[in-house]
């Protein structure tokens, strides 16, 4: 498999001294982390309002800034430091927060159903090592060779095309990158569900529902309504929602995990067993 060096540059405080709660693998959290911040921007959008005249309104609902373009040059890019803690850490106060521009690139570039190989069974990418195993697509080196990388060295390469560590802290700025990967990716499917959800009642409504207010009174919808909320970031992965939702709403091993999380946060403990 090809190293991140080998892939063509793409456009398109945290442990990184950053602490949120951990989630599991199939993006249920418990309550310490649902209190966490998803390391996201918030964002204006114009959302049509049910009620009254029946015109839209402006409402701040949370979803995923957008990548900027990236810096031209070495010189240009962010500087981050490791620090004693073993995290990385910008340097200086100006700059995106690194958490929010990690969870954007692996939004971006999130496997959705993708196959280990052409005759294989679809599988739905919930974890890091999802990424680690799908194919992001074939590039053509300049001297002829054809490379294969995965949607992780996809996320690692992109994250570097904005950033810069000293060269001595590459390998273990890397190594701790990976870790945060892991559990951001978490985070994005948990928070995905809570966001369509939030959204849905923005659109329906003419009002937000935040997440923690989705959390605490347990709001959901319904499997098509949840389909007609589709986020940006999977526009190109269609059929990974369809898979997300059927996994919300219809798998049973999921629905009883996800009662035994809110026992447990009721009794003010979290979930993961």
């Amino acid at each position: 498999m090809p190293s991140a060096s080998e892939v063509p540059s793409a456009s398109g405080t945290t442990a990184f001294e950053e602490e949120e709660g951990d989630g599991d693998e199939d993006g249920e959290r418990g309550e310490e982390g649902e209190r966490g911040e998803e390391g996201e921007e918030e964002e204006h959008e114009e959302v049509p309002s049910s009620h009254g005249s029946g015109k839209s309104k402006p409402l701040w609902i949370h979803g995923p800034a957008a990548l900027p373009s990236p810096p031209k040059n070495e010189d240009e890019k962010l500087r981050i430091k490791m620090t004693n803690k073993d995290m990385l850490r910008l340097v200086g106060t100006m700059g995106r927060r690194l958490g929010g521009m990690l969870t954007c690139i692996l939004k971006k570039n999130w496997p959705g159903l993708y196959k280990v190989s052409p005759n294989a069974t679809p599988k739905l990418a919930l974890k890091w090592e999802d990424y680690e195993v799908a194919s992001y697509g074939t590039f053509a080196k300049a001297d002829g060779r054809l490379v294969v990388p995965t949607c992780a060295i996809i996320v690692l390469k992109k994250f570097w095309d904005y950033y810069v560590v000293d060269a001595v802290h590459q390998e273990e700025a890397t190594r701790v990158l990976v870790v945060m990967a892991k559990k951001k990716v978490r985070d994005v499917l948990y928070h995905a569900k809570k966001q369509a959800i939030s959204h849905f009642y923005a659109e329906t409504r003419g009002m937000r529902e935040n997440k923690d207010k989705v959390i605490e009174e347990d709001l959901s919808i319904k499997a098509a309504e949840f389909a007609s909320i589709c986020p940006k970031w999977c526009d190109n992965k269609r059929e990974g929602w369809d898979a997300l939702v059927v996994r919300w709403t219809e798998d049973e091993e999921f629905k009883a995990k996800s009662i035994q999380n809110k026992a447990n946060r009721g009794k003010g403990g979290t979930h993961n067993q």
